[in-house]
């Protein structure tokens, strides 16, 4: 029923399929009913960022490019550095979280914590409070009590408890429903601080891949990062996905591949280089020095190629 379809896109539960959509005679309507809910920032669409959707439509586009494109027509090196600290690692997939040390986001996030910590007295959620995943909430760590934004993932009923993301610092908990509030709308107007990253031209050990080594080379990223304020070049701003980074620590010189965070875990046997990665695509100099380097790993046994070659097939 075309009538109920524009109702449920205006009300800001449902999205239009866009292929659906251009074959339909109603897919005019269909696109207008959904941008009412975009811009009245209903249902699914609270969060919507108009500016942020456009610009990732136009890096699918470059992507698409990029990935069709013949060798010598390869997209142009990226440059954008940043100040950032790593805030969390995630092991299962070899990524891991960056807040951007900035004086104004460091001030921003320390008041806004101090805020909500004042705004959540009431000792119980409000009666009809009914978490649902994708919501932005107040979450109250399980380590110290502090509250602190968070994205709920799961919402498990059965169990009264919900899993979150916090998303100014990038770990994740599952946590009791009677921990977890409704957030404020003006708890929402600073952008959410952790943005998840993976390191440039290559891929880590993870739960698909050598997961042998998951632990070991969490451990050597670790240690290269935990601590420290660094510099990252962002080589890759994927539409749908985390950001390619490469990590430099300023007290090691000049910005050379082979000295970056990726060039060390690399060298170190913990990376196999990613010759599809969007990355690659951007700067493939970059991306051959980082293939040397793990080729030298794999030769001299070192990391996880202590034992051969943990590409080749069974």
């Amino acid at each position: 029923d075309q009538s109920l379809a524009e109702d449920l896109l205006r009300s800001g539960l449902a999205s239009v399929h866009a292929f659906s959509a251009d074959q339909s005679p109603h897919g005019a309507a269909l696109r207008a009913a959904e941008r009412q809910a975009q811009d009245a920032h209903r249902g699914m669409w609270a969060d919507y960022n108009a500016a942020a959707a456009e610009a990732a439509s136009r890096q699918v586009e470059e992507e698409k490019k990029a990935r069709h494109a013949e060798p010598a027509a390869q997209l142009a090196p990226r440059t954008e550095f940043l100040d950032v600290v790593v805030s969390e690692l995630a092991r299962a997939s070899g990524r891991f979280f960056v807040q951007i040390a900035q004086p104004d986001n460091i001030a921003g996030l320390e008041s806004l914590m101090q805020s909500l910590a004042l705004d959540l007295k009431q000792p119980k959620p409000p009666a009809d409070f009914a978490p649902k995943a994708g919501q932005l909430v107040a979450a109250c760590y399980s380590v110290g009590d502090e509250w602190h934004r968070a994205r709920l993932v799961k919402h498990m009923p059965g169990k009264r408890e919900c899993e979150v993301l916090y998303v100014d610092f990038g770990n994740s908990e599952i946590l009791p429903v009677d921990r977890i509030r409704p957030l404020s709308a003006k708890f929402s107007a600073l952008p959410t601080q952790a943005h998840e990253a993976q390191l440039a031209f290559v891929s880590l050990p993870n739960e698909s891949f050598a997961s042998d080594y998951v632990n070991d080379s969490m451990d050597e990223l670790r240690r290269l990062v935990e601590g420290r304020q660094l510099v990252a070049n962002v080589e890759a701003r994927p539409s749908n996905g985390p950001l390619h980074l490469t990590l430099y620590d300023p007290e090691l010189g000049r910005p050379l591949i082979e000295k970056s965070v990726n060039g060390l875990i690399a060298s170190a046997g913990f990376a196999v280089a990613d010759k599809r990665a969007l990355s690659t695509l951007h700067n493939q100099a970059a991306a051959a020095k980082i293939d040397v380097l793990v080729a030298e790993a794999r030769e001299n046994h070192r990391g996880m190629w202590e034992y051969g070659d943990v590409t080749a097939d069974d």
